[in-house]
């Protein structure tokens, strides 16, 4: 039998990771506020749900993951969290100020004075 396969997870990856869908969510919802030219109650909750992504391990890795894979990416999720990098929220997932700057990524300006 072969020598066992190291797991390791770039967890500075896993974190722009997270960081770059949670842009690319808010800016999709933002495109839409823009098109309608004003906000409503709907697309309000749309993007603070962006702001939230669910938990999507295999997306952030780019493949699937193998069993132990999966579990190697948990553990970085819960090191991620342990340093002050995210917050979770059952399977919902965000960054921190201090995970936006780790991760060299601008923040999507919150909700307050979108609507009109």
């Amino acid at each position: 039998m072969g020598r066992p396969k190291t797991i390791f997870v770039d967890r500075r990856k896993l974190l722009r990771a997270i960081a770059e869908e949670i842009v690319q969510a808010v800016a999709a919802v933002d495109r839409e506020i823009s098109k309608l030219g004003f906000s409503t109650r709907e697309l309000d909750t749309k993007r603070n749900h962006a702001l939230w992504p669910t938990q999507d391990l295999s997306g952030w890795a780019g493949r699937e993951l193998s069993p132990s894979e999966r579990i190697r990416f948990q553990e970085a999720v819960r090191k991620l969290e342990h340093e002050g990098l995210i917050r979770r929220q059952n399977r919902y997932i965000t960054l921190t100020e201090a995970g936006w700057a780790k991760a060299g990524a601008e923040p999507p300006p919150m909700n307050e004075g979108i609507r009109k």
